[in-house]
C-alpha cells in the first residue's frame, strides 16, 4: 500500500463550511448527533450550569468550531464532538466520536479543561 493508497479518517471540521467554522451561533442542526456507539455523558449539578456552558465553547474556539447560546453548546472537534445543555441546576454534558480511542481523547481534554475552570466552586467532570 502506498502513501496515495491511505484512507483518510473523516473529518468533522474539514466537513464544515466556512461560514459554520467562523459562526458561534447555535442552530437547531446542532442539537443532531449519532456518530455511533462511542457515547459518554456527564450530569454536573451547579446553579452556574450556563456560565460553564458557554465559558468552554468561548474557550474552544481558540482551536476548534464551537457554537452556543446560554441554554446549549457544541464543541466541534475533528474525531466527534461535544454537546452541553444547560438548565437552572445542571450542566449536561454529551461527548461522541468516531473510535473509543478518539472519545477518550475528547473525554480528557473536557475534563481538563472544565475541572481547571470549576476549581473555584470546587466542581468536578465525572463521566457516567
Amino acid at each position: 500500500m502506498t502513501a496515495d493508497d491511505k484512507v483518510k479518517p473523516f473529518s468533522l471540521i474539514s466537513a464544515m463550511t466556512s461560514e459554520q467554522k467562523e459562526s458561534n451561533e447555535f442552530e437547531l442542526a446542532d442539537a443532531e448527533t449519532g456518530l455511533g456507539e462511542n457515547v459518554r455523558e456527564a450530569i454536573i449539578n451547579t446553579p452556574k450550569a450556563s456560565m460553564y456552558l458557554q465559558k468552554m465553547c468561548r474557550h474552544f474556539t481558540h482551536r476548534v468550531p464551537a457554537h452556543w447560546n446560554a441554554q446549549r453548546g457544541k464543541v466541534f472537534f475533528d474525531m466527534g464532538w461535544c454537546f452541553m445543555t444547560a438548565t437552572e441546576q445542571e450542566l449536561k454534558v454529551r461527548c461522541e466520536a468516531h473510535s473509543e480511542a478518539e472519545l477518550e481523547e475528547i473525554l480528557e481534554t473536557l475534563k481538563r479543561h472544565f475541572d481547571r475552570f470549576a476549581l473555584k466552586d470546587q466542581l468536578v467532570l465525572s463521566w457516567l
